[in-house]
């Protein structure tokens, strides 16, 4: 049962996060970057203790929140959770060739190099429908840091993309290649697509993202009928307005969808 404690607290952290997101279109902001995002780093630690603070039982007399607000917001406290142990890493281009290639850019703050579960349930949807060997998934090694948000992508990690989906094309000259990311996987996602050559853009049988700050921005010149760029309505990240809530339900909601629209052109 929620206190009113971690209500407060939910607030905060969500109140926080639309600050940072506002405050990122200001130049000024830039400044006082250092700042910010120590105090994100803060707000997010005290978000990791919600599930504790929400099985502490109620004070005796106090209302139980039950409405599907609260059910919801259990939710994305657990996807938050399950994201934070996965932390697994995919890097296939090293193996053999196969008919397809995905190349995925995980979100901020997520662990090893393709996150948590928006990316992995993809992967095991895709895997199941299309079988494991004809699919090689490959994840952009990158801090995934807030400053790299900051800038609209962190260009190191936009540049490692940018090679990862060359090297593919290079490398496996049949394998039609898929490219995507979550948050500001997507930013690296448009960096990367928008320094591809036109013989390389022309490998590219699809791109996704998910989350996108950029969204609805094209994929360099790669074709609007390749590309699914999926916006929930009232996430901040992507629409400006509303809550991290609608931004961490994803891999819930959307996996069926970008495996079917990836599939159909495999």
């Amino acid at each position: 049962m929620l206190q009113s404690s971690s209500w407060t607290m939910r607030k905060g952290y969500f109140r926080c996060v639309a600050n940072l997101v506002i405050d990122r279109k200001s130049p000024q902001s830039f400044s006082q970057a250092p700042n910010t995002i120590i105090q994100f780093a803060l707000v997010l630690a005290l978000f990791s203790l919600l599930p504790f603070v929400a099985s502490l039982p109620a004070p005796a007399g106090a209302a139980v929140p039950s409405s599907p607000k609260v059910v919801d917001a259990l939710i994305q406290q657990s996807a938050v959770a399950e994201a934070s142990l996965i932390g697994d890493t995919e890097n296939e281009l090293s193996g053999p060739c196969k008919a397809l290639t995905l190349i995925y850019a995980r979100g901020t703050t997520e662990p090893g190099n393709v996150g948590g579960s928006t990316g992995q349930a993809l992967f095991t949807a895709l895997r199941s429908r299309l079988g494991s060997s004809a699919i090689d998934v490959q994840g952009v090694n990158y801090p995934a840091d807030v400053a790299g948000y900051l800038v609209g992508g962190d260009p190191a990690g936009s540049t490692t993309m940018f090679n990862l989906i060359n090297q593919a094309a290079s490398k496996c000259p049949n394998t039609k290649i898929v490219i995507g990311g979550y948050s500001q996987g997507a930013q690296l996602t448009h960096n990367a697509s928008e320094r591809l050559s036109a013989a390389t853009t022309a490998r590219i049988a699809a791109v996704f993202a998910y989350g996108d700050p950029n969204y609805p921005r094209a994929f360099g010149s790669i074709p609007r009928s390749s590309t699914l760029n999926i916006c929930h309505i009232g996430d901040i990240i992507c629409t400006g307005l509303g809550t991290m809530a609608a931004h961490l339900t994803y891999g819930i909601r959307d996996t069926d969808e970008v495996t079917a629209f990836i599939a159909a052109r495999a």
